[in-house]
């Protein structure tokens, strides 16, 4: 009963994130404090290992892997950025089925929806002890920076065999600044839990900087 009792709680939580608080936090920001902080959207694919095992009775799995698509809504303030992204994606790994001296293999593939939030400094030579290097030439065109993220993760599928997780990670991403208002950047994360790394590749839109480019 009380197994039961936690997922309906899991689930009625992350419908509620899905469903209301995330949409409210994009409309309050955009509306809001758009005259006062930059804001932008990214779309990421995102990529790497994980590491979580299942053995009940006959049945072993094991996962590795995962490819994930994000939706992300930024909001920078100075040289702090502040992020909320929703997340679909799905786990790669196989399940065996012995019995009797047999040995069954298929694929498992089991879907998940991840809320997560981040926060990063958006260029590193804006950090005092780096700002003797913000003269090469290499950070007219590149932005480091650093970011911590903490991610809520719901497997949809898969039977309940990969339970509700939570994760943390520290990255460092790569931007390219050449457009002001259309930033290609690349990431790598180190990640606590089932995810044990993650590679993103996205684009950030920033619809103030485009507006401000029509109008000069």
């Amino acid at each position: 009963m009380g197994f039961l009792f936690n997922e309906y709680y899991v689930s009625f939580k992350m419908k509620l994130i899905f469903n209301f608080l995330f949409p409210m936090f994009i409309i309050t920001h955009s509306f809001i404090f758009s005259k006062e902080e930059s804001i932008s959207y990214s779309f990421e694919q995102n990529s790497g290992f994980f590491s979580y095992k299942n053995n009940r009775g006959n049945w072993h799995r094991n996962y590795k892997s995962f490819k994930e698509y994000s939706l992300k809504l930024n909001i920078l303030n100075k040289n702090r950025m502040s992020s909320a992204c929703l997340g679909f994606g799905r786990a790669k790994g196989t399940e065996r089925y012995i019995s009797n001296n047999r040995e069954d293999i298929y694929s498992d593939n089991p879907t998940y929806f991840s809320f997560s939030y981040s926060y990063s400094l958006n260029d590193i030579t804006k950090v005092p002890i780096f700002q003797k290097h913000a003269n090469l030439n290499v950070f007219n065109y590149l932005n480091i920076s650093p970011s911590f993220t903490y991610s809520m993760n719901r497997f949809t599928s898969g039977g309940g065999r990969i339970p509700y997780k939570r994760s943390a990670s520290i990255g460092i991403s790569f931007s390219f600044i050449k457009i002001s208002f259309l930033i290609p950047f690349v990431r790598y994360e180190a990640t606590t839990d089932i995810f044990r790394d993650r590679t993103s590749i996205g684009m950030f839109f920033y619809f103030d900087r485009l507006k401000e480019n029509f109008y000069d």
